[in-house]
């Protein structure tokens, strides 16, 4: 996953059909993406059109915003089909008997954080407002934040926390510069294979191998809602990658936007998981996990010389 600069970015999806009878919208926020379709596990579904496929077409805001088709589907613009589209404000699509039109921000295009740390060293870790505001959306304090401003790298941020024992702060950072699946994978292989049944194991190493939409459903199954266990929050933590915020009832879908969970919300369950299984676990204290995040931040954030002015 690619971490974009801007967090108050948004797309917005506006579907028109003939099949709803009234118009439905989606909106996708910057690093997310989602699926478009007629079945009941996309993201955006128009079920009344059998013309559309199951998944017909992805539209992608992990970079600059995108439409892709899937194989063998079909979406046209101006009459012409289309294999894959960047998007611009006010553009129209037709998939089946779909109109499908997009509202972009001003600023549509966006920076991964890779980039950020290659290009802009100079300019320290969190050099854009969304990074600021997903870290106070995970409980970090403002001061700490300006102090996190400061640092050159991720890594350094991470150190500079770990050393003040501000440890709470350094496993929230982590979680909010970690891509999703590695921020997962992360807390899993420091839970150990005892946290879970041999059910709720499979569940969530399907989803760690294959992260879509049928496995994610499938952890969503496997939850207890044990606000104090650990291991559920990491399975939280999956199960806010996708689907909606909102409960539909059955044979609603067309009237409720889905509302897709914010970027955030995934790094967050993933802090209060290590949080909890620290309070769990003696034999592994904040350090233990902060220190097996490093290589990880080390593979994602390469550490890039100071650039001149």
């Amino acid at each position: 996953m690619l971490f974009p600069s801007q967090v108050n970015s948004i797309v917005t999806v506006l579907v028109t059909s003939d099949f709803l009878g009234d118009t439905k919208q989606l909106v996708l926020r910057p690093g997310q993406l989602a699926r478009v379709g007629s079945s009941d596990w996309v993201e955006l579904s128009v079920q009344q059109d059998s013309t559309l496929c199951e998944h017909h077409f992805v539209v992608d805001y992990r970079g600059r915003p995108k439409l892709k088709p899937v194989e063998g589907a079909t979406v046209f613009r101006d009459g012409q089909p289309v294999y894959e589209a960047y998007l611009s404000d006010g553009e129209q699509f037709m998939a089946g008997g779909t109109r499908f039109s997009f509202a972009l921000p001003q600023a549509g295009r966006t920076e991964p954080l890779v980039e950020l740390n290659q290009k802009r060293a100079h300019q320290g870790v969190t050099g854009s407002d969304w990074k600021t505001s997903d870290l106070a959306s995970l409980g970090i304090e403002a001061s700490t934040i300006a102090s996190i401003v400061a640092c050159q790298s991720v890594q350094s941020a991470v150190a500079m926390l770990s050393d003040s024992t501000d440890y709470l702060s350094s496993v929230r950072l982590i979680a909010a510069v970690l891509p999703k699946i590695d921020c997962v994978a992360w807390v899993r292989n420091l839970l150990g294979v005892t946290a879970y049944s041999h059910e709720r194991t499979v569940a969530l190493d399907r989803w760690l191998a294959n992260p879509n939409e049928i496995s994610r459903r499938g952890v969503a199954q496997q939850m207890h809602g044990d606000p104090q266990s650990g291991p559920e929050w990491l399975l939280q933590a999956i199960v806010w990658t996708g689907g909606t915020l909102v409960e539909v009832a059955p044979g609603n879908e067309h009237q409720v936007a889905p509302v897709i969970p914010p970027n955030y919300l995934c790094a967050l369950a993933c802090s209060v998981s290590v949080q909890l299984s620290v309070a769990q676990m003696p034999d592994k204290p904040f350090p233990v996990f902060i220190n097996a995040a490093l290589p990880v931040l080390d593979r994602i954030y390469p550490m890039s010389p100071m650039l001149e002015d």
